[in-house]
């Protein structure tokens, strides 16, 4: 597919789920309003288009998180580290092992780790993100997802966890007292983006397609509706 690299997205799909291209059909119509689309769902042809240097990358799902497929997303990290943008949604938030996420993006030189899923309310960090995208999103993020913690100021929706814990108790003390306990706040997002060296690493954990995420996932390909 020949197109101008400056305007093409590519969507490496390679473990996909039946019927994911209809259920993310408002995001891939979204794309096609301000860019040229291609989608691959074998290696050799990913890395083909990953060195034609498209917009950006979105990763559909589990794969490159694989044995089989890490030469893959070795070539999306070298596509980063050398400007390009990669945004891992969909089917990879909801199929990856939660003890997967760590190695998976500890790859990248990120500390992204998993922290939950559900459904919670976060906040727009408009401290951290620029004018023309929070003028773009909306200020709260409300929807089912995986949310990532140690992502530090990459968070681009922040939920704080009220953490109740105590003290071990020593069971050998002779003593009728509670140990004590205190109060953690412990921060978490299901939307994060982060520099890798020259490029970004993006990801969007929620569950199910909707125009908040879309709207989301166009301002990190860098298109602006």
């Amino acid at each position: 597919m020949s197109t101008d690299s400056n305007s093409r997205i590519l969507f490496i799909s390679l473990n996909p789920h039946p019927g994911f291209y209809r259920k993310y059909r408002s995001l891939v119509s979204r794309v096609l309003q301000v860019a040229s689309l291609e989608q691959t769902n074998k290696p050799i042809p990913a890395m083909r288009a990953l060195g034609e240097n498209p917009k950006a990358v979105i990763i559909t799902d589990d794969a490159l998180a694989t044995p089989r497929f890490s030469t893959v997303w070795g070539a999306v990290i070298r596509y980063m580290r050398n400007g390009g943008t990669a945004i891992c949604m969909g089917d990879f938030s909801c199929r990856l092992r939660e003890e997967h996420f760590r190695t998976f993006f500890s790859r990248a030189g990120l500390t992204w780790e998993y922290d939950s899923f559900g459904l919670y309310q976060s906040n727009l960090n408009s401290d951290f993100l620029p004018k023309e995208i929070t003028d773009l999103l909306p200020a709260t993020h409300f929807a089912k997802a995986v949310h990532l913690t140690n992502v530090g100021d990459a968070s681009w929706y922040r939920l704080q966890h009220i953490i109740k814990r105590k003290q071990e108790h020593d069971e050998d003390a002779m003593s009728d007292e509670q140990p004590p306990a205190w109060t953690i706040l412990k921060d978490s997002t299901p939307v994060a983006m982060a520099q890798v060296e020259n490029g970004y690493m993006g990801f969007v954990g929620n569950a199910n397609p909707s125009e908040e995420s879309n709207l989301v996932i166009i301002a990190m390909c860098g298109l602006y509706l």
